[in-house]
């Protein structure tokens, strides 16, 4: 299940950890031990959607990893934003977290609007 509208204040310039859990449509947490995610924050236009590609991209695929599964039962993972992501930004922005399941499903997890000060 989708949580949208998970909005962020963070600073510019500085080490954020953005926390997330993914739950099921019953509101439940799912279990993501073992599954690939992905972030990415976005411009936006000035139809107040997501524009191009994505300005910061994050997975648990990177090398070292830049989201970690820290409750896999909980449903629950963080992102790492390192200083040098976010200090040329300043605005409000849009960020998703996708899940791709052990059975290779692919779900949206999270969205929201990130405000960099």
């Amino acid at each position: 299940m989708t949580e949208e509208n998970q909005n962020k204040t963070i600073y510019a310039g500085d080490s954020h950890t953005l926390r997330d859990t993914v739950v099921d449509k019953d509101g439940d947490a799912k279990n993501i031990s073992g599954a690939d995610i992905i972030w990415q924050l976005f411009a936006i236009g000035s139809d107040g959607e997501p524009t191009g590609t994505a300005l910061i991209s994050k997975s648990t695929g990177d090398s070292p990893a830049t989201i970690s599964i820290s409750d896999g039962a909980g449903g629950i993972f963080d992102v790492t934003v390192d200083p040098e992501d976010t200090e040329d930004l300043s605005g409000r922005y849009y960020h998703v977290a996708k899940v791709t399941d052990g059975s290779g499903d692919i779900a949206t997890v999270t969205t929201g609007y990130i405000y960099i000060k």
